[in-house]
Order: structure tokens, then C-alpha cells, then sequence
């Protein structure tokens, strides 16, 4: 009879003790070892993960927002120098050139034109009028000029 009441109670105990102490201890560790290793796994998990997503897109975002920005920045600041610069420097060119081209051109005008014109009024005014010698120089004279004591005739050109 105590073997078997002893035999009785001790599995039941044992049974029971095993039971509570198992299940403690298997929470226990099995929670420690689960927050520790998925703790560690989704860290590394987690960061790996992250920077290798957040590098891709934060380069292709990057690129291509950068390349949208310099475009339409570029083709701005290009045009708006390039027309005041085209503007700036075709002033001072047009300016230079059309001075010098001016000068140049009135210049060889003007040299041409007063001198055939001169050329011709004198030849005119010469050979309408007389040469005479009025008063200290050479000049010409009206006919009626020519018979004033003050006038000698010198000849007609």
C-alpha cells in the first residue's frame, strides 16, 4: 500500500512540479530567446533591408529630380544670359561696327562727293568769272570788277 500510494502521489507530484516548472521556464526561456533573437534578426533584417532600399530610391529619386531641376534650371539661366549677353555684345558690336562703317563709308562719301562737287563748282565759277588781282591775292572777279584801278586783269581760266 505505501509503495503504491508513494508511487501515486510522487507521479502526481511530479506530474504537476514538472508541469508548472516546465512551463515557467519554457515562457521564461523561450521568451528571452525570442525577444534576443528576433531583437537581432530584425535589426540586421531592418537595417539591411532599409539601406539598401532607401539608398536605390533615394538615388534614383535623386537622379531624376536632379536631372528634372538641372534641365529646367539650365535651359533658364542659359537663356536668360545668353539673351543678355547676345544683347549686351550685339549693342557694343552693331555699336562699334556701325561707328566705324559709318565713319568709314561718310568719310570716303563725303571725300568723293565734295570733291566733284568742288570740282565742278569751281570749274563753273572759274570759267564764268575772270582771274584777277584783287587788292593781295589771286581771286575771281566780276566783269565789272575787272575795269576798278584796284583789279588787274590776269587772264580768264
Amino acid at each position: 500500500v505505501t509503495a503504491q500510494v508513494f508511487s501515486e502521489v510522487t507521479a502526481q507530484v511530479f506530474s504537476e512540479v514538472t508541469a508548472q516548472v516546465f512551463s515557467e521556464v519554457t515562457a521564461q526561456v523561450f521568451s528571452e530567446v525570442t525577444v534576443q533573437v528576433f531583437s537581432e534578426v530584425t535589426v540586421q533584417v531592418f537595417s539591411e533591408v532599409t539601406v539598401q532600399v532607401f539608398s536605390e530610391v533615394t538615388v534614383q529619386v535623386f537622379s531624376e529630380v536632379t536631372a528634372q531641376v538641372f534641365s529646367e534650371v539650365t535651359v533658364q539661366v542659359f537663356s536668360e544670359v545668353t539673351a543678355q549677353v547676345f544683347s549686351e555684345v550685339t549693342a557694343q558690336v552693331f555699336s562699334e561696327v556701325t561707328a566705324q562703317v559709318f565713319s568709314e563709308v561718310t568719310a570716303q562719301v563725303f571725300s568723293e562727293v565734295t570733291a566733284q562737287v568742288f570740282s565742278e563748282v569751281t570749274v563753273q565759277v572759274f570759267s564764268e568769272r575772270s582771274c584777277c588781282w584783287c587788292k593781295v591775292q589771286w581771286s575771281p572777279c566780276c566783269a565789272a570788277d575787272v575795269n576798278r584801278p584796284s583789279h588787274t586783269r590776269r587772264g580768264a581760266l
